[in-house]
C-alpha cells in the first residue's frame, strides 16, 4: 500500500445558503395585499352575478309581456266588437214602456264598464287618432279623403281602432287621412272658332237660281246667268 500524501485535501461538500425568514412587517404585507385581491375578486363575481340576475329578470319579463300581448291581441276582436254595439245602443231611442230592454242595455254598459277597468288594470289603452296629424307609428293609412277644410293627412276617421299595451303599440290604427282637392289645370290654347253662319235663307234663294249662285264663271260657261223670271212660262199663254 503507498503512503497517503498529507498535502492532499478532502474536498468539503458545498452547504446552500441559509434563507432568511422575511420579517413580520413583509409577512402582514403580503396578507393584507392577499385579502385586498380576494375582495376584489369578490366584488367582480357579485357584480356578475347582479348582472345576470337584472338581465334574467328583464328577460322573463318581457317574455311575460310578450304572452300577455299575443293573448290580449286575440281578444281585440272582441272588444272592437263590444265598442261598437255600446256605440250603437247610443243612438237606438228606447220607449219608456219597454223596461225590459232598458234594463239589457244598462246590463250591457255595465258590463262594459267592468270590462274597460279590467283593461285599464292590464294597462291595455285604445288609441284617440281622430282629427291629429297622421302618424305612421300609430297608424296605418287605409284611404284618402278630400277636406280642404283640414291640414294635409290629418286623421278624419278610423276604419279599425287602435291598441296600445304599457305604452308600446299592439295594434296600429286603420285610418282615413284628408287631402286637398286637386287644382284645376288649364287645357290646351285653342283658336277661337269662327261664328257660325245662318245658310238657310241662301239655302231657300238657291232653290229660285240666282240669288245663291256664288259661282265664278269659267272660260267653257257664258258669262250671263238665267233667272228664275226667264225659266218661268207663262201660265197665261
Amino acid at each position: 500500500m503507498g503512503e497517503e500524501n498529507p498535502d492532499s485535501e478532502t474536498p468539503i461538500e458545498e452547504q446552500p445558503p441559509i434563507e432568511e425568514e422575511p420579517s413580520v412587517e413583509a409577512q402582514l404585507k403580503a396578507k393584507e395585499q392577499k385579502i385586498q385581491e380576494l375582495e376584489s375578486e369578490l366584488k367582480w363575481a357579485k357584480a356578475d352575478f347582479d348582472n345576470f340576475r337584472k338581465a334574467t329578470e328583464k328577460r322573463l319579463e318581457g317574455e311575460k309581456e310578450n304572452i300577455l300581448a299575443r293573448v290580449l291581441k286575440d281578444f281585440l276582436p272582441f272588444f272592437d266588437a263590444f265598442d261598437k254595439a255600446i256605440d250603437a245602443s247610443k243612438d237606438i231611442a228606447i220607449d219608456d214602456s219597454i223596461e225590459e230592454m232598458k234594463k239589457y242595455v244598462a246590463g250591457v254598459e255595465g258590463l262594459y264598464r267592468s270590462l274597460n277597468a279590467i283593461l285599464d288594470a292590464k294597462k291595455l289603452k285604445r288609441m284617440s287618432v281622430v282629427g291629429k296629424p297622421f302618424d305612421y307609428n300609430t297608424a296605418e293609412v287605409m284611404m284618402r279623403v278630400v277636406n280642404d277644410d283640414l291640414p294635409e293627412d290629418t286623421v278624419v276617421q278610423e276604419v279599425q281602432k287602435g291598441w296600445m299595451l304599457n305604452g308600446k303599440v299592439l295594434r296600429h290604427a286603420a285610418v282615413a287621412v284628408s287631402q286637398k282637392s286637386a287644382p284645376l289645370e288649364p287645357g290646351p290654347e285653342t283658336e277661337p272658332e269662327a261664328p257660325c253662319e245662318d245658310f238657310s235663307a241662301q239655302n231657300e234663294e238657291s232653290a229660285f237660281g240666282d240669288r245663291c249662285d256664288n259661282r265664278v264663271p269659267s272660260d267653257e260657261e257664258p258669262a250671263e246667268r238665267t233667272t228664275a223670271d226667264d225659266n218661268c212660262q207663262d201660265i197665261g199663254d
